[in-house]
């Protein structure tokens, strides 16, 4: 299993060389790259400010997957693990879910279902903290945003300037299919989106990362939508991670979304701007994995299982 890792809010700078070197783009360039980026479905341009739901782990289904756990542990677990349930709140800048805790004490003889639970909830944190990554502005940057180009054999090839290892790429058709970055633990992740088409704009269906370094290192994300307010919003999701110490599947419903949208001006009146905690910097950044691919990932493996076993 994976160790999860803070995830930091991005938006992506995009790339423009020519064949002799690197340059600026041109007025070409930034006109395309403002086609791309609309081409993306985003909260933020349909005025989202702030969303909240609740969060129901599919316990049974995770139980399941567990290696090493024993079905009297798993049965006895099950009723405990029924009543605890998360609360989610997603800003442009963050994602914050939070255990709603039971004053029902765990199973005599499994103490550490504590440990479990907290797993989870980082488990469910992560993943929906990429989707807000991808979904409340495209990662596609602003067309006047610091980036360069790079146009070769029907792809697009994106780096940001003043990020180091970073890279996205683009097929021809301007359709985000990889975002590769090493991590300061000396390896090099590949995030690989699919997208769904909607009259919205593309909306992100499923995310796979691994590590390049050590291909049996990965994680295959799902999205499901409803629609509420006019907004394409996950009604589930899915995560299934893989290491070489185990596997864990963890499937996720949500349900009472509460969504507060910017201000909304009166006739004549000038918009309010609305400062969500964003930094320039933070917008310049590259998208994070969700993962630590390091020895640690052992331990997040080792401590699903020894959390029910």
């Amino acid at each position: 299993m994976l160790k999860v890792l803070g995830v930091v809010c991005a938006c992506v700078c995009v790339i423009a060389a020519v064949a002799a070197g690197q340059s600026a783009p041109s007025a070409a360039d930034r006109s395309a790259i403002a086609r791309a980026r609309n081409m993306y479905y985003s909260l933020q341009r349909q005025g989202v400010r702030e969303l909240r739901c609740n969060a129901y782990p599919d316990w049974p289904q995770i139980l399941a997957s567990m290696l090493g756990t024993n079905a009297d542990a798993r049965a006895r677990a099950l009723p405990y693990l029924s009543k605890t349930n998360f609360s989610v709140v997603m800003t442009e800048s963050s994602t914050d879910v939070k255990v709603d805790r039971t004053d029902e004490q765990p199973p005599e003889g499994l103490a550490n279902l504590g440990k479990l639970v907290e797993l989870v909830r980082v488990s469910i944190q992560q993943p929906l903290d990429d989707w807000r990554m991808f979904t409340f502005q495209p990662l596609i940057p602003e067309s006047e945003g610091d980036y360069r180009l790079e146009h070769r054999s029907g792809t697009y090839k994106i780096t940001p300037n003043g990020v180091k290892d970073g890279q996205i790429e683009l097929d021809e058709n301007w359709i985000i299919r990889e975002i590769r970055r090493s991590e300061p633990v000396h390896v090099t992740i590949s995030m690989q989106p699919h997208y769904a088409r909607n009259p919205d704009g593309l909306l992100l269906s499923s995310l796979d990362e691994r590590n390049i370094d050590e291909p049996a290192q990965q994680i295959q994300m799902t999205f499901e939508y409803l629609e509420q307010e006019g907004l394409h919003l996950p009604a589930a999701f899915g995560s299934n991670s893989q290491d070489p110490g185990g596997a864990v599947s963890i499937p996720v419903r949500f349900d009472h979304y509460q969504i507060k949208r910017l201000s909304q001006p009166t006739p004549g009146q000038p918009v309010i701007a609305v400062n969500l905690g964003l930094t320039y910097q933070e917008h310049r950044h590259f998208p994070r994995a969700c993962f630590n691919w390091s020895a640690e990932a052992e331990y997040r493996a080792a401590s699903f299982v020894s959390a029910i076993a």
